[in-house]
């Protein structure tokens, strides 16, 4: 399957919107945990890395299953979920800097990403019945 016949499908999008769904989800409820003190400025890293991989994982799972191969289309999705992190951070901030831990979130959403093209990358054998070996 090439690279475009996968963004052309419907389902690679519905997953996209999902995924970003579920990583804008998870940055509200960090803020509100740091803003009810329950979560230090310190462990925000952490808790934007962890949403970074969760986002990436359920993407490329929702995207990839019941498809064959499942870890192109979750690489594909996990590299647009970077993109479109890294132009909202150049249109909100004026620039990139991954100095300050911007290539950790990258890290995490090809992680996760990887982990569910691993998960849905398996061969696809539901339909196949297997003989009996003959003895002789």
């Amino acid at each position: 399957m090439s690279v475009v016949d996968i963004l052309r499908k419907r389902k690679f999008w519905i997953s996209m919107a999902v995924s970003m769904v579920i990583l804008l989800i998870l940055w509200v409820i960090g803020a509100w945990l740091l803003v009810k003190g329950t979560m230090t400025q310190e462990s925000m890293t952490g808790w934007v890395c962890g949403t970074y991989l969760v986002s990436g994982l359920t993407g490329g799972i929702l995207a990839g299953r019941k498809e064959n191969g499942g870890m192109k289309i979750a690489l594909i999705l996990a590299a647009i979920m970077v993109c479109l992190s890294i132009l909202a951070a150049w249109i909100m901030y004026g620039g990139v800097s991954l100095a300050d831990g911007g290539w950790k979130t990258m890290l995490f959403t090809l992680l996760g990403a990887s982990v569910a093209g691993m998960i849905t990358a398996r061969k696809k054998t539901a339909g196949v019945k297997r003989r009996p070996m003959k003895r002789r």
